[in-house]
């Protein structure tokens, strides 16, 4: 077996809002650090990409990662998904048993 690590850096957070929309809403509005005014827009029916922007923007560059990594984690088994058919498509048979981030 191998263990694969990747380290990103400079994440374009307003694009990934808007790639991400579902999943970020949900995980702001559960943040228990999250402001509370950020929480009540996040439960509003006309929550929208650009409010998404304007709440990532006041975050804290660690929270937004913190963020992204718990994402990364809740999904760990579709993106790994994603990157056997990645492999598939190029002739290339594997199994990706995981996928884990953290922030450092």
């Amino acid at each position: 077996m191998i263990e694969l690590k990747l380290q990103v850096s400079d994440v374009d957070y307003d694009t990934l809002a808007e790639l991400l929309l579902p999943a970020v809403m949900e995980q702001m509005g559960r943040a228990s650090d999250s402001p509370l005014w950020s929480r009540l827009l996040l439960s509003s029916q006309g929550f929208t990409a650009g409010a998404a922007k304007a709440v990532l923007a006041r975050m804290s560059k660690e929270k937004k990662e913190e963020m992204l990594a718990g994402y990364i984690n809740k999904n760990g088994s579709r993106i790994a998904e994603l990157f056997m058919q990645m492999a598939a498509s190029k002739g290339v048979g594997m199994t990706v048993s995981g996928v884990e981030a953290a922030r450092r």
